[in-house]
């Protein structure tokens, strides 16, 4: 990882970026997908489940994206494809916005394509346990959060350390997102504040925030990792899916990392 993703997103990935997760595996009680439910009037638990729902009946997924950290000055831009039943490849490379530049750690990435599952992150493939633990691997030594779809797509159940999947989400105004019309749903819990972005018409998410609270997350990480505590610093992350295709076709040859590295977006 570069010397200049911010230690906070480092220190807290595995502690804080799983927790949408674990609400789509637990939502409201309302089963539906999106061609069945009505487009108004949904409660958060309603929207939370037919996300989940939706995410379920996808035999494949892929997307583009970037994740923007307001605070450290860092853009990551990822690509994402997924298919049942455990195929997948996620690639990301940070780009160092004051200097214009993409950062020396090149592209990074977590995949299989049916030969188990492994983890670059600049220091050549590494196998890993399996598609859960390379998930988690690859939020926390990653540098980004780049899993949560992958995650809802998945159905992982993974632990969330701070256990915010026990605090109730809230229907905000519904905004637009990436030129879609959206339902926004808000979590505040323990000094963090996560805003889902979810578009109307297909249940699919188009955007996560992620805002963090120096002052009141300190206090609450202080009882459980004093040294941790003191690292804190606040930030605000927004991931941001577009691109979306669902259901395609694919082959083997989807999920093997780029060879050579080659640097997504870099045209952009």
């Amino acid at each position: 990882m570069n010397a200049r993703t911010p230690s906070t997103i480092t220190l807290l990935k595995t502690a804080f970026g799983l927790g949408m997760v674990i609400l789509l595996a637990n939502g409201g009680s309302t089963t539906a997908l999106a061609s069945e439910t009505a487009s108004s009037g949904l409660s958060a638990g309603q929207i939370l489940q037919a996300t989940k729902d939706t995410y379920a009946s996808l035999t494949s997924y892929g997307d583009e994206g970037r994740i923007v950290d307001a605070s450290g000055g860092v853009t990551t831009i990822f690509s994402t494809v997924l298919a049942r039943t455990n195929f997948y490849r996620i690639e990301w490379v940070a780009h160092d916005d004051s200097r214009n530049t993409f950062m020396g750690a090149g592209v990074q990435s977590v995949w299989s394509a049916g030969a188990g599952d492994f983890l670059n992150v600049g220091r050549g493939a590494r196998w890993q346990q399996n598609r859960e633990f390379a998930l988690a691997n690859a939020a926390s030594a990653g540098g980004v959060l780049v899993t949560t779809v992958p995650m809802a797509f998945f159905q992982v159940q993974w632990p969330d350390a701070l256990d915010d999947s026990a605090a109730e989400w809230v229907r905000a105004a519904d905004e637009r997102a990436g030129g879609n019309d959206c339902y926004v749903l808000l979590l505040a819990s323990r000094g963090q504040t996560k805003t889902l972005w979810i578009g109307k018409q297909d249940f699919l998410v188009r955007q996560v925030q992620t805002v963090i609270n120096y002052a009141a997350m300190r206090d609450s990480a202080a009882s459980i990792n004093a040294e941790l505590a003191r690292s804190l610093h606040g930030f605000t992350l927004t991931e941001t899916h577009t691109n979306i295709v669902v259901n395609h076709s694919v082959t083997r040859t989807d999920f093997v990392p780029s060879s050579p590295m080659n640097t997504p977006g870099a045209s952009e």
